[in-house]
């Protein structure tokens, strides 16, 4: 019957204990009950709720907001106070991170007691991708060796920053997290596409040999030489032609750069390698400039004056390109050739022919290169056969 009685009344005990314990925590969830939140971008309305026995009085409410689970209370937190409205109270927290996880509790001090409620917590919308791009620079990378393109995703911080590298030619270039490897001598596309909106941005690749001997890489789609074809040093005016012929003339042979001498009577686009002197001067992968290539130059580079010893004035191109800023070829003052005068503006104009012609309309003109002391530009020449310095490049 003891016995009986003994284990009664450890029952009623234990019970009373838990009855007390729920009471408690009761208590301290009435007086701060953590609720539901608003998400609005970057900022969070946050809700709570309490309930005070009568005589109790309220100092404050206000919520705790933290990137932590267990939040602290030791001034890393976030503190943002609550607008009380009957048994709710608010909060709103602004300047969030994008695509985080926040944690937070609704708090309240009633008579110098703080009441802490449940830990929620909530995650930020992810920041989307509106755009991609890559450095607008000509790019080219040399066979056997790699380049590495630079993808920005705006805006800045976008939260999904994956991206997928593809080769239009792989047996030409092949690319792996941007960074571009050389196979063999051709061009290709490469294209990021980004995981997030399916934004994408290609760039034309160009495999080039190495840079040959007598050339200087200004980083640019091809090689262009340091001298004109029949110089000896790039200060040197070199040997005159006209678009398309081969050999030079003699003014003391009677050999005039004028129509009734000019012997290449062809119209094609860009001229083959069997009329392109600095092919079949040079040979190798030596061949004139095309229009294109010369405006490549002119956009990415700084031209200005300059002498050396007692030749005729220089024209020196510098590249701006990032990497190649460091790189300069010159072009001398070399003048053209033109009827049954040797020379016209030595030592003032560099003119230099290109490979291109303006067809299909006009076909008696050629662009060339153009320097002067006031400015650089592409000039459509009216006269093929003029006599003009050339100045090959490689690729």
């Amino acid at each position: 019957m003891k016995k009986l009685f003994y284990l009664s009344l450890a029952v009623l005990i234990s019970a009373s204990a838990v009855l007390s314990c729920k009471k408690s925590e009761e208590n301290e969830d009435l007086h701060a009950v953590t609720k539901d939140y608003v998400l609005d971008g970057r900022s969070a309305t946050l809700n709570g709720a309490l309930s005070l026995m009568e005589g109790e009085v309220l100092s404050t409410v206000y919520f705790l907001v933290s990137e932590k689970s267990k939040i602290p209370e030791d001034g890393t937190e976030i503190r943002i106070p609550g607008t009380l409205e009957g048994s709710f109270f608010s909060g709103m927290v602004s300047s969030l991170k994008y695509a985080t996880t926040y944690y937070y509790r609704a708090m309240s001090e009633v008579d110098g007691k703080t009441y802490r409620g449940k830990i929620k917590s909530f995650r930020t919308e992810d920041l989307a991708v509106t755009g991609v791009s890559i450095d607008k620079y000509p790019v080219k990378v040399v066979v056997g060796k790699t380049v590495e393109l630079k993808a920005v995703i705006t805006p800045e911080g976008a939260t999904n920053q994956k991206l997928d590298w593809q080769s239009k030619d792989p047996e030409v270039a092949t690319v792996k997290n941007g960074v571009v490897t050389g196979k063999k001598r051709g061009s290709t596309t490469i294209t990021v596409t980004t995981d997030d909106g399916g934004m994408t941005v290609s760039r034309d690749i160009k495999v080039v040999n190495p840079c040959p001997e007598g050339a200087v890489d200004l980083g640019l789609s091809v090689y262009w030489a340091t001298n004109n074809v029949g110089a000896s040093k790039p200060s040197d005016p070199g040997e005159y032609y006209g678009w398309g012929e081969t050999e030079t003339k003699s003014p003391q042979n009677n050999e005039y750069f004028d129509e009734n001498h000019y012997t290449y009577k062809d119209n094609p686009k860009v001229l083959p390698a069997d009329h392109d002197v600095a092919s079949v001067k040079w040979k190798e992968n030596w061949r004139m400039p095309t229009a294109e290539e010369i405006q490549e130059l002119l956009d990415n580079c700084t031209f200005f004056q300059t002498m050396v010893g007692t030749g005729p004035l220089l024209y020196e191109a510098t590249s701006k390109v990032p990497g190649y800023t460091n790189k300069s070829i010159s072009f001398p003052a070399a003048g053209y050739c033109a009827y049954n005068k040797n020379l016209y503006h030595y030592d003032e104009v560099a003119w230099v022919w290109s490979s291109s012609l303006d067809e299909p309309f006009y076909t008696s003109f050629a662009f060339h290169l153009a320097l002067n002391s006031s400015t650089a530009f592409l000039k459509l020449s009216n006269r093929r056969f003029y006599g003009l310095p050339v100045r090959p490049v490689s690729d």
